[in-house]
């Protein structure tokens, strides 16, 4: 079976939500039969931390169509992917899926949230590689050929406490990580690699486009994260940016009270 099916049934794992049971609203749009997955195996998870909540989604597009090689060569239509189980996972981390049943149609978006029910301890320190077991349930021509997938490449590294969840991948490179938890509900993270010891200032702004925070941060080269209270925001959607001496970076938040 050719890597594109491949790629996209491991993608059946988790970009980032809230710590609790809260499912996840899948946001990526039709590319018509083409299949795209946010974030693949090469960004892979974000890093958990010790003592502090985890959550972390998958975004995807199932496509209508894909090639495959065996066990016949055919341009097979995709019924649906089914995903079965996740093996790998720590203690107390746990999953829940949009559709809640775990069928992902051909031709639709569909997203997974992952969580921590309990705070990861110290004594979970390390690297727990996943392995996504899936049914891709497919036909070429008018014959069903489903296939049983067991996939890695996905991992979940939960570290100690008072690191952070992003690491440089390159050095001297002004980097934005994703607010944890997202959706936030009285407080989130936003984690950020800076390439200098410099001042940043983060902005937020909500959907009508109003200031609700700025906040000046002394940042040092290398990751940094900064903690926000979002207890006395508004339900919704924000904006938030970190800006430096040289550029500005913006990403997006949810914030959910539900």
């Amino acid at each position: 079976m050719k890597k594109i099916l491949l790629t996209l049934i491991a993608a059946f794992t988790f970009v980032y939500s809230n710590s609790f049971a809260q499912s996840c609203t899948p946001s990526l749009p039709s590319d018509g039969i083409h299949s795209h997955i946010v974030p693949d195996t090469i960004d892979n998870l974000p890093h958990a931390t010790v003592d502090l909540p985890y959550a972390a989604d998958i975004q995807f597009y199932v496509g209508t169509d894909t090639m495959v090689t065996s066990p016949i060569t055919c341009n097979m239509h995709i019924n649906n992917y089914t995903l079965n189980s996740i093996d790998g996972m720590p203690a107390n981390f746990t999953y829940i899926t949009n559709p809640s049943n775990g069928v992902f149609p051909g031709g639709s978006s569909a997203c997974l949230h992952a969580y921590s029910t309990v705070n990861p301890t110290a004594g979970m320190v390390g690297t727990y590689p996943l392995v996504v077991h899936v049914t891709a349930n497919v036909t070429c021509n008018t014959f069903a050929l489903p296939q049983q997938v067991a996939l890695g490449g996905y991992k979940i590294i939960i570290d100690p406490a008072g690191t952070v969840g992003i690491v440089a991948n390159e050095a001297g490179k002004f980097e934005l990580g994703q607010n944890i938890p997202n959706p936030a509900s009285d407080m989130t993270r936003i984690s950020f690699i800076s390439p200098l010891s410099e001042s940043i200032e983060l902005t937020i702004f909500n959907s009508m486009g109003q200031l609700v925070l700025k906040q000046e941060i002394k940042a040092d080269k290398g990751s940094n994260f900064v903690t926000v209270s979002t207890a006395e925001f508004a339900d919704g959607m924000y904006i938030y940016s970190l800006r430096n001496s040289e550029q500005t970076l913006t990403s997006r938040m949810v914030v959910s009270k539900k």
